[in-house]
């Protein structure tokens, strides 16, 4: 390991825009959710940031040290620090080497060829007081490419009609470029790119300027105006995840509490067939985490103050831990109990193992490892897994019998 220590630049604390490139996709589709999420901030907790969240925040700062050292003829960065190292070995490989691979092929045709790192950018021209920062940009060969990292594990997120990279793009185009609808651009085309290293992931979408910038001006520049505005009535869709203001959404709250009247009229004494029981699944998915999100913003309204009329706030249940292990150790070995009782050893899991390991010792940790279905779940028919067969069901639950 390297002596010299590796300093890391703060990704965390920086500004962001109200009309982020990030949350584009959700004020695209709900102008009102700006203004609302704006309202809403000033009376919610300071929230803490998630293991995941923190982990991507660590990735990216590491992978602006590494670009940069490349940049300036330096060794790649260690850490001392395992996950860190972890980290940066999984950014080496599906981040950086690919980046700095473009850039040297490009380099071959233009000695002018640039690459640089965590770009300041800004797209005001179509999202008022648009700004933000762009992971990589690298342009020569008449090309521009705009290369964003992701560093989650869940679904592969595509390069295609992404309104962040378009915005970044557009914010690069501003930025490097003099583009003219009568004398063009210095670029034949834009290409924008989404590595996702941990799943070996590679999404790419390829515009002229003029295309970039129709879009960017007859597409997106009217819902900006309309979300920087507050214009518009809330729309509940899969934008809604991530939205801060999710939690008081009156069209969040309209779209559970509407099938409480979607049976008001039938009979009380009758039971719900299986017809009806399939109309309320769709309605009520998700109600379970709405119900979770309302009692949470309660909860945030008391805790600041706000009378929840018929509710008060009380302590939760009492929780032990040691003050330090030291000290712990010290005081049951003076009550008498002794190592084996103090302390329990316990088999890692083998996802546990798995991510301790590379790939090829994982095939070997397979051999040991027993695979059980759980419990059998229903979902809606659009979900890719395979139905399970009905012998077997019948078999699990011994109606075969």
């Amino acid at each position: 390991m390297s002596n010299e220590k590796t300093i890391l630049h703060d990704h965390q604390s920086r500004e962001h825009a109200i009309l982020s490139a990030s949350s584009a996709s959700r004020w695209m589709k709900c102008t009102a959710s700006v203004q609302m999420s704006e309202s809403y901030a000033p009376k919610k907790l300071p929230e803490e940031e998630s293991p995941f969240a923190s982990e991507g925040t660590v990735a990216h700062e590491i992978a602006e040290a590494c670009l940069r050292s490349y940049i300036e003829g330096k060794e790649f960065p260690e850490f001392d620090e395992p996950d860190r190292q972890r980290i940066r070995d999984i950014i080496l490989s599906g981040y950086v080497n690919p980046i700095i691979g473009l850039y040297e092929k490009l380099k071959e045709s233009d000695e002018n060829t640039k690459l640089f790192v965590e770009v300041q950018i800004d797209f005001s021209n179509v999202a008022p007081d648009g700004f933000g920062t762009s992971d990589c940009i690298v342009y020569g060969n008449r090309e521009l490419h705009v290369i964003d990292l992701k560093f989650g594990t869940g679904i592969e997120v595509s390069a295609e009609n992404n309104p962040q990279l378009r915005l970044y793009a557009i914010g690069a185009l501003n930025r490097y470029d003099h583009w003219d609808e009568l004398f063009g651009s210095d670029f034949d085309y834009i290409c924008t790119t989404i590595l996702q290293p941990r799943r070996n992931h590679i999404s790419s979408e390829q515009m002229t300027p003029k295309e970039l910038m129709d879009w960017g001006i007859n597409v997106l520049k009217p819902l900006a105006e309309k979300a920087w505005k507050g214009e518009g009535t809330p729309v509940v869709g899969e934008h809604c995840r991530f939205c801060p203001c999710k939690k008081v959404c009156p069209a969040q709250a309209k779209k559970y509490m509407d099938f409480v009247q979607i049976f008001a009229n039938r009979k009380e004494n009758e039971i719900l067939s299986p017809e009806e029981l399939s109309e309320i699944l769709p309605i009520i998915d998700g109600a379970d985490r709405w119900v979770k999100d309302v009692k949470e913003a309660a909860l945030e309204e008391a805790i600041l103050g706000e009378e929840i009329q018929g509710f008060k706030l009380v302590r939760g249940r009492v929780s032990k831990s040691w003050d330090s292990t030291d000290h712990a150790v010290s005081r049951m070995k003076q009550v008498g109990l002794t190592d084996d009782e103090i302390w329990q050893k316990k088999l890692i899991t083998p996802a546990q193992a798995a991510d301790l390991v590379d790939d090829d010792a994982k095939e070997t940790l397979k051999l040991a490892t027993v695979y059980r279905h759980g419990t059998p779940i229903l979902v809606g028919n659009s979900d890719e897994r395979e139905a399970i067969p009905r012998k077997d069901v019948e078999s699990m639950y011994g109606l075969d019998k």
